[in-house]
């Protein structure tokens, strides 16, 4: 019942599908370096140092379970999540190369959240350990007593301009639960 292995407190990604982008400058890991809960977390994302000369692939990397939402009550759906970036400004575009992390459930987009930040290689622009939640027993969905397809997705844009370079992003997540 619920989500199996939530806080990764097992060293590994066990009950948890992994994607990450094929030939990209991707990571997908257990990582000890920084966790909302706990010894461990999950990290996705490009975990490099910053460097405007660095052209960083970007692409997508995700873990996903399908999760059994308990048939009564008010089940709520717990993700605490990290988001840090250097993505930059582009005033050739008037916006910036986002960054997202996104959360599904049954391919519903319940929560999306851009990063973006001015000045590139300086300090990172972060969420600090951010909880989402979501009632999963109010609309639009009631999702009570269903089994439903949690997707927790980091999200690097692939759009290229010779002068100006992805940069590092990435996000850890942790302590996911329903109940």
């Amino acid at each position: 019942m619920g989500v199996t292995n939530g806080n990764f407190e097992t060293g590994d990604q066990g009950g948890w599908t992994t994607f990450v982008t094929s030939g990209r400058d991707l990571t997908m890991q257990v990582s000890e370096t920084d966790k909302h809960g706990g010894q461990y977390s999950t990290l996705m994302g490009n975990v490099f140092t910053c460097d405007d000369s660095h052209p960083y692939e970007g692409g997508k990397a995700y873990i996903q379970q399908t999760i059994s939402v308990p048939s009564t009550g008010s089940p709520v759906l717990t993700v605490w999540y990290n988001f840090t970036t250097y993505q930059q400004w582009d005033p050739w575009y008037g916006r910036g190369f986002s960054d997202y992390i996104r959360i599904w459930l049954d391919s519903v987009l319940v929560r999306m959240y851009a990063n973006a930040k001015s000045s590139g290689c300086g300090s990172p622009q972060t969420t600090g350990w951010t909880p989402f939640t979501m009632n999963l027993a109010q609309a639009p969905t009631d999702y009570r007593g269903r089994d439903v397809v949690l997707r927790i997705e980091s999200l690097h844009p692939c759009r290229f301009r010779p002068t100006i370079y992805f940069k590092p992003a990435w996000l850890y997540v942790d302590d996911i639960s329903c109940a």
